[in-house]
């Protein structure tokens, strides 16, 4: 099974920040390798987790969790 950890901040227009990564650090901190996307205004925090997992599970394969962090790394 592979852990993906998962961190969405909030921008000044509202849009969602999303950055994915294995390594909990650079999800943190910043860095690379990570995935990375901005949501619209009108997306909520269901639907960018369930698009996150689906992008993961179709680049990396079904056996995919989601730990979703906040900025200090504490599981939310």
């Amino acid at each position: 099974m592979k852990t993906f950890y998962v961190r969405l901040e909030t921008l000044i227009n509202q849009h969602t920040r999303r950055f994915a990564s294995t390594d909990k650090e650079i999800v943190m901190k910043g860095g690379y390798p990570v995935h990375f996307e901005i949501y619209g205004v009108k997306r909520n925090i269901n639907f960018i987790l369930g698009h996150t997992l689906t992008v993961l599970q179709e680049r990396y394969g079904q056996d995919i969790v989601l730990v979703q962090i906040d900025k200090d790394g504490n599981q939310i």
